[in-house]
C-alpha cells in the first residue's frame, strides 16, 4: 500500500518525500496552509500555485486530510 500523509499535519520534508514533490510543491502547501486553513479535499489542495490536477490525481491514494 502507498505512505499516506497528512497533508495538514505533515511537514513539508515529509509532504516531498511521502509524494515525490519538488521541494517547493511540498513548501507551497504548508503555506497555503497556514494562509488558508486546514485542506478537507484534493480540490483545497488544487488551488495551491505550482500543484497541477494531473500531479494530485496520480498522488491521491496517498493523501490524508
Amino acid at each position: 500500500p502507498p505512505v499516506k500523509v497528512n497533508v495538514n499535519h505533515a511537514a513539508a520534508e515529509k509532504i516531498d518525500d511521502a509524494l515525490n514533490l519538488k521541494p517547493e510543491q511540498a513548501q507551497a502547501i504548508g503555506k497555503h496552509r497556514e494562509g488558508n486553513g486546514a485542506y478537507k479535499s484534493l480540490e483545497d489542495l488544487r488551488k495551491v500555485p505550482g500543484l497541477n490536477s494531473s500531479t494530485l490525481e496520480a498522488k491521491r491514494n496517498s493523501i490524508e486530510f
